[in-house]
């Protein structure tokens, strides 16, 4: 009897194990959480306010247990709401949320401006002094003004919405698509590929009474659909896998793109994200960890084959949400890449021990790259069974950081392994609990 007992023992500590490794394997892929609300949670763009995430197509949906379930809102909103493609339409100022909505199609009187008190429940119109009919496309604050970028050029209010005015008609006839605060500048980008249209990036030192076009480095009418700052360095997305940097507040532009494909796959997103870069395209989302010199996928759980033209990446909570032409996909921020904790570059390759160790119940595990190579970085039991692919990725020159978690894990001997193109070693470290 005693013997079977420890039979039974012994089966559910493998289940526990087994577990603890689905576990950790779904942290680190995109998925779609929950139930669908149908394709009206499909969307063009999203914001977050607090744990509350908002995203919308055509309508608005907001979720509050991030993504587990939405609810559909028309609440103040016209009933054929449509937000415009490529657009970054929902934008969060403090405990306000705006959304700006393409009005064709939509009953006369609608305006291009909602907003909304109550975390995307309910909306109302705020569009004063804004052309009747007019598509809004992006919002920025700076300054205390809120900006708002329109199928015919900028408006801005210095009173949160209530009303809006033109600080200049230098960028009439002309999309924005996108805005970008760096110090005392404000740089906009331009949706169009035609000589009317498509002229890159602008710049404004003044708030928008004057604009100075900034794309030295671009190619001539590039469209750009999203900017992002990061450390000071301004990027920019377009089309054909394109991810332009400037790192000279727009003097000078350079195509920083290694990894991403460049055929037919124009990128709608950037984001920055544990101190790492973004970007969400129709070939799926791609990571940089050393400031666009190196992307590789990170594309687990998204179905491959298929096109999804990723139009936004945005925070809530513990995650990172990325809505799809087939859904909205969520993963663990704390799983979307690993750290780049230095630049420096070694002349060897170095495989830290584990610190804290012993530890409970997460260390950390630091690695050093003398130049780009694959790596893949493992955790073993002590009977030599994998438990953990905590690397699994392409990466630059540099000194980086893993978090180990063995939170579902029983106290013990582990072994990590590093494997890179030309380099391989293991060391040991010690779980008490």
């Amino acid at each position: 009897m005693i013997h079977f007992y420890k039979k039974i023992l012994v089966i559910i500590a493998l289940l526990l194990t087994n577990l603890a490794i689905i576990s950790s394997s779904v942290k680190a892929q995109w998925s779609i959480p929950g139930t669908s609300a149908g394709d009206t949670v499909v969307g063009y763009c999203m914001t977050s306010i607090g744990n509350t995430l908002i995203s919308g197509k055509q309508g608005i949906a907001y979720s509050t247990n991030f993504g587990a379930h939405w609810v559909i809102t028309f609440q103040g909103l016209p009933y054929s709401t449509w937000l415009p493609d490529y657009s970054k339409s929902l934008y969060t100022k403090g405990n306000e949320v705006f959304l700006g909505i393409d009005v064709n199609g939509t009953p006369p009187g609608s305006v291009g401006v909602y907003k909304s008190l109550d975390s995307g429940k309910s909306w109302f119109p705020s569009a004063a002094g804004m052309v009747e009919g007019t598509p809004v496309y992006c919002f920025i604050t700076k300054d205390n003004l809120i900006f708002a970028g329109t199928d015919d050029g900028v408006y801005v209010s210095s009173n949160s919405g209530q009303n809006w005015t033109k600080p200049s008609t230098f960028l009439d006839e002309k999309t924005i698509s996108c805005f970008c605060v760096n110090g005392n500048t404000l740089f906009l980008g331009i949706l169009g590929s035609t000589a009317t249209n498509g002229l890159g990036v602008y710049a404004s030192t003044n708030n928008g009474a004057t604009w100075t076009a900034v794309n030295y480095g671009f190619p001539a009418f590039t469209t750009i659909f999203s900017m992002v700052n990061y450390n000071g360095y301004i990027y920019g997305t377009s089309y054909d896998g394109q991810v332009f940097r400037t790192t000279n507040n727009g003097a000078l532009w350079s195509l920083v793109n290694n990894g991403i494909p460049n055929f037919y796959n124009p990128v709608y997103a950037i984001a920055k994200f544990n101190n790492n870069l973004i970007v969400g395209c129709n070939e799926g989302i791609y990571i940089t960890t050393n400031q666009g010199q190196l992307w590789y996928p990170i594309n687990q759980g998204i179905p491959t084959g298929s096109q999804f033209q990723f139009n936004a990446i945005t925070k809530c909570g513990n995650y990172v949400f990325a809505p799809a032409n087939n859904g909205i996909y969520r993963r663990d921020l704390n799983q979307v890449g690993v750290q780049n904790i230095s630049s420096i570059v070694s002349d060897s390759y170095i495989l830290s021990q584990n610190y804290p160790n012993p530890f409970n119940p997460t260390t950390k595990i630091k690695f050093e790259l003398p130049k780009s190579s694959f790596v893949s970085l493992k955790v073993y039991n002590s009977a030599g069974k994998e438990i953990e692919f905590l690397v699994n990725e392409k990466l630059g020159a540099g000194v980086y950081e893993e978090t180990f978690n063995a939170e579902k894990l029983s106290s013990g001997i582990y072994f990590y392994k590093i494997t890179t193109d030309d380099f391989v070693q293991t060391k040991k470290m010690l779980l008490v609990k």
